[in-house]
């Protein structure tokens, strides 16, 4: 008898956290509370960091989502992303370009995705495929640890410190929800008594389905998620249900209905050439797909070894599969999935994981052209997969048989990616020290000079600005970015005409540079070159005609004119698109008082008061006056 104990015991798995006192929920409870306490902590350092490269357009000068109530203005901005910019134009309605909410409401969904990975890996281990297994006896503490890693990992900082890739980190909510809501759905199902339950689940998750796909486009592979799951823990073949095969078919069938039905993706793109300020960049779609054999490998290197993180990559374009680095690639991204296979009878899980990791990336790993061939935060998804790999691995190897040892392990690794990513964000805390490492990481590349030179105008460190402007030209000459930046700087020093110089050069690389045409246009009003400046703003206009400024711009012009009925038209514009646009009202209200429409002035005054700007003492009062004088003389 003593002899079986000691044997029962042998086999008993020890890595796990089972609650033994504690109910279920209590549990969860302190589970959930860790996982918010630990993230904010390692990530409060990041709530005051400013809006950085991309949010300077998506949200700090978006016109789409000044105004909470234009749900057009939003969706026409980007259909495919509606949901995801809908909660930018709340955290705009509530506290306007205040960047601590953006970052709290950031930092919630990241432990909203954290917590999701938990309860993710937990209904795994209790599917048919996994329930009798050691892993199920160990699901509490995997799933915790799990969750952790994702939360922690310095590789999620793009997607939650880097404001407006929110689309990641909500696309990830959505599609982590969506899939434990059918999971749920499924283990109910399989319960006689409560079989009438899972209907409920699975309508809440085509429901979220629905709103992820409207949050950004990698959750379009969740159908093609939902089909690998049921294979993998609840089915032997796709085709013991044709039930199940219509409903998740019919999910795929709106994935070209949402994408030909809103335009959002333009397919003159999957051409080879892609056009922008920065110069002409040529990627085919096999170029790309080539290309991304050697990203794979970089983010496979990020999962494991998180150094060297950089906002923006050099990465040259692969032309050929049989240069070295390529088929070396290939041959490592082929044993990654062949291991998949191999561990698909006795490590399933495992062999998920790492099936999930090419499933999440292949709308932006395979053959549709990005100009961009890499970035960080497009392994937010994918690390859910990686971090249950990660942790199931450790526990295979040591935890059933050495628990502390697997504990004192997965706390190191914690330890030392919680030191990253709080570091990783300080280098985020400034706009110039961000492009600085930027810089350093890719000192062949345009853009990071381009920007730091940006951030450093916005200082007002001039000379520092124009020499990297310069740089910027130096490795690429027809770069039309650069002689625009260049433009700005000088515009800024006063020198008007080394400004136009600096934006007709930018001009004739980049013919549709409304920008380009807008800031010229502004130096031409300072001139007081009226009709050239106007003849700036109808070009602008006409390649970006939902463009606030480019109307108040030209409304200026023509006040300068005096043709006020003209400027009041656009500023009128302007509101439309911006409602919440103060230097209009105040312009309109003076354009209102010089055609002696004193009580249409006065209502833009008041506009202004209510929207909380600060209002011209002077004008209201003569404002005022005026329309007392005309009710008096009526």
């Amino acid at each position: 008898m003593k002899k079986n104990k000691k044997k029962q015991k042998k086999t008993t798995p020890q890595a796990s956290l089972q609650p033994n006192r504690l109910s279920l929920a209590k549990a969860n409870f302190l589970f959930i509370a860790i996982i918010a306490v630990v993230t904010v902590l390692v990530y409060a350092n990041s709530f005051t960091v400013p809006f950085q490269f991309d949010d300077q357009i998506s949200i700090q000068g978006n016109p789409a989502i000044k105004d909470l109530s234009d749900l057009k203005a939003i969706f026409r901005f980007s259909p495919t992303r509606f949901f995801t910019y809908f909660t930018f134009a709340c955290n705009n309605y509530l506290h306007g370009l205040n960047v601590f909410g953006y970052h709290l409401v950031n930092t919630i969904i990241h432990i909203c995705a954290s917590v999701l990975v938990m309860f993710f890996c937990r209904l795994t281990c209790s599917t048919p495929a996994l329930r009798n297994t050691p892993l199920a006896a160990s699901k509490e503490s995997l799933a915790f640890c799990a969750a952790l890693f994702f939360a922690l990992h310095p590789v999620q900082t793009q997607a939650v410190t880097y404001i407006v890739q929110r689309l990641a980190s909500l696309a990830a909510v959505c599609y982590l929800a969506a899939l434990c809501l059918y999971i749920q759905g499924r283990l109910v199902q399989q319960k006689a008594a409560a079989q009438k339950y899972a209907i409920c689940f699975f309508g809440a998750a085509a429901l979220i389905t629905v709103i992820g796909m409207f949050t950004k486009e990698t959750v379009f592979t969740l159908p093609f998620a939902i089909l690998l799951y049921e294979f993998f823990f609840f089915r032997s073949t796709f085709i013991s249900s044709w039930k199940f095969l219509l409903l998740v078919c019919s999910f795929c069938l709106l994935i070209p209905l949402i994408i030909f039905s809103t335009g959002s993706i333009d397919f003159d793109k999957l051409r080879a050439m892609q056009e922008g300020p920065e110069g002409v960049i040529y990627i085919s779609p096999l170029e790309y797909l080539l290309t991304q054999l050697r990203v794979l490998i970089t983010y496979l290197r990020l999962f494991l070894l998180p150094l060297n993180q950089n906002l923006d990559y050099d990465y040259p374009l692969a032309r050929t599969f049989f240069s070295p680095q390529t088929i070396l690639s290939f041959l490592i991204l082929a044993a990654f999935a062949a291991a998949g296979i191999w561990a698909f009878t006795k490590h399933r899980i495992i062999s998920f994981a790492i099936f999930w990791f090419f499933l999440t990336l292949s709308i932006e790993s395979s053959l549709i052209p990005i100009r961009d061939v890499i970035f960080e935060h497009r392994l937010y998804l994918p690390m859910t997969g990686l971090s249950i790999l990660l942790v199931t691995l450790i526990n295979e190897l040591l935890g059933n048989r050495n628990p502390r040892l697997f504990y004192a392990i997965i706390s190191a690794i914690l330890f030392c990616c919680a030191l990253l990513t709080y570091h990783r964000n300080e280098l985020w805390r400034d706009e110039v020290t961000l492009w600085n490492d930027a810089v350093k990481k890719s000192p062949q590349k345009v853009r990071p000079y381009n920007n730091r030179g940006r951030a450093y105008g916005n200082k007002g460190e001039y000379e520092k600005a124009l020499n990297d402007f310069r740089r910027a030209i130096e490795i690429n000459p027809r770069c039309a970015e650069a002689y625009y930046n260049l433009g700005l700087v000088y515009a800024l020093k006063g020198n008007d005409d080394r400004a136009i110089e600096n934006y007709d050069k930018a001009i004739a690389l980049y013919p549709n540079y409304a920008a380009a045409y807008n800031n010229r246009g502004l130096v031409l009003t300072n001139k007081k070159q009226y009709d050239r400046a106007i003849a700036d703003y109808d070009q602008a206009l006409r390649i970006a005609p939902r463009s606030p400024d480019v109307y108040y711009n030209r409304g200026l012009a023509y006040y300068h004119k005096q043709v006020y009925d003209k400027a009041i038209a656009d500023y009128s514009q302007a509101l439309l698109i911006n409602p919440r646009y103060g230097n209009a009202y105040h312009n309109r209200a003076i354009a209102y008082y010089m055609i002696k429409e004193y009580q249409k002035g006065l209502a833009d005054i008041e506009r202004m008061q209510q929207l909380g700007f600060k209002v011209d003492e002077k004008l209201h009062k003569a404002v005022r006056e005026k329309v007392k004088e005309d009710k008096y003389l009526n």
